[in-house]
């Protein structure tokens, strides 16, 4: 069955939602991909079809569920596979205009795919708290931080990275999962971010993700806490196309350029800046809004407490290994 043939069935068909991440969305994204330069309204329609009804019933930071379960509902669990698919996917719509989409991307990989990296100091968190008894065992408990480093881990419930095992209600022991798929997949996620976010076209250096980048035109670096503020470091003599938050419309935004005022134009969704001269430094300085909204995911609501794009809270009392349990100190640190 095709792309469009899939897209276009009932989705309150069983048989075409089981493994809705793992199968539709992925043939949609590895389609496209084939087909990079389609034109084909119809193929390009049924691809953000399949995309849009799994955002419907995914986490707006990143949380995207694993499957879809017999009674309809999706299952409690993301796996950085399916994350991978919706980043992927949101990145070809959104060079065929759906722009929008960048945004979203941008959440997906700040949030849930930037929480799930394995870092030092969260792969110590996951040991065991007692001694090691021998020196070889010191050695392994060392050898694994080095290597997984970098890493992701593969699912984890909404707001809890711990997964628990199951006997009828009753909770056996929570486990973390490494998933031998899901390390690449985060990797090729980090990568298609990296990719769109600044781009070089005819009518300018699109700076289309607030993440900080590196490359031939301009360096950009982001700091949010109470405010936002973006640095361009100008390297090739260019206009810059910076595509802002959509909840920074209607706030005031001041640009800045080597200390001075300078003048930007909104045009259409992006902020124009005219051209600068490779050693100039752009700067624009943004408020950024809290708020707090309420998500279903698996079956349970919960609480999302918001700094601008970045998730800063979220409760789940119950939570064994917290997905954003330091996020709002670091952000307001940094």
């Amino acid at each position: 069955m095709t792309c469009v043939e899939q897209a276009d069935h009932r989705p309150e068909s069983l048989e075409t939602i089981a493994d809705l991440t793992f199968d539709p969305v992925a043939r949609a994204a590895a389609a496209m991909n084939y087909l990079c330069r389609t034109t084909d309204a119809e193929f390009v329609a049924a691809a953000e079809r399949i995309y849009r009804w799994v955002e419907a019933r995914s986490g707006s930071f990143g949380w995207v569920t694993e499957r879809i379960e017999d009674d309809g509902q999706p299952r409690d669990i993301c796996e950085i596979c399916c994350l991978m698919d919706m980043v992927d996917l949101q990145m070809l719509l959104a060079e065929r205009g759906q722009v929008d989409l960048y945004e979203v991307a941008g959440r997906y990989a700040a949030n849930q795919l930037a929480a799930a990296q394995l870092t030092p100091d969260r792969i110590s968190a996951l040991a065991p708290t007692s001694s090691p008894d021998t020196t070889s065992d010191r050695e392994t408990n060392v050898a694994a931080i080095d290597r997984l480093t970098g890493g992701f881990i593969n699912s984890g419930h909404p707001g809890d990275f711990a997964r628990r095992k199951h006997q009828g209600s009753q909770v056996l022991f929570p486990f973390i999962g490494l998933g031998g798929c899901c390390g690449p997949a985060g990797v090729k996620a980090l990568y298609r971010i990296w990719q769109h976010a600044v781009r070089a076209t005819p009518d300018g250096v699109e700076i289309n993700l607030l993440v900080d980048h590196l490359s031939p035109w301009v360096d950009v670096k982001v700091r949010v806490n109470a405010r936002g503020r973006v640095h361009l470091v100008v390297r090739d003599p260019r206009r810059f196309l910076v595509r802002p938050a959509h909840w920074a419309e209607g706030t005031p935004i001041r640009v800045s350029a080597n200390g001075a005022p300078l003048r930007a134009e909104i045009e259409g969704n992006v902020l124009a800046i005219p051209e600068r001269q490779p050693g100039d430094t752009v700067t624009i300085d943004f408020a950024v809004p809290r708020r707090t909204t309420e998500e279903r995911l698996g079956g349970r609501a919960y609480q999302v407490e918001w700094l601008g794009d970045w998730v800063v809270g979220l409760d789940v009392p119950d939570a064994r290994l917290p997905v954003f349990a330091d996020r709002r100190g670091h952000i307001e640190r940094s």
